[in-house]
């Protein structure tokens, strides 16, 4: 992967479960990619939350 990508990538949510995978059934120990993955969960879900309330507002013709 490119230098440049690299960090970008890293914050991704497929990139902490990526990782988490290989921690699982590899030698390296489990960091802490499963709380990365549930702060993506609850932000992906206050986003659908938000999203929408706001739907629900809007009349439609």
């Amino acid at each position: 992967m490119p230098a440049v990508i690299r960090p970008v990538s890293a914050a991704t949510p497929l990139r902490q479960y990526r990782d988490l995978l290989i921690s699982v059934t590899g030698p390296q120990p489990v960091g802490l990619h499963w709380l990365w993955l549930v702060l993506w969960a609850v932000t992906f879900g206050a986003l659908a939350t938000i999203a929408y309330r706001h739907n629900e507002g809007i009349r439609y013709r």
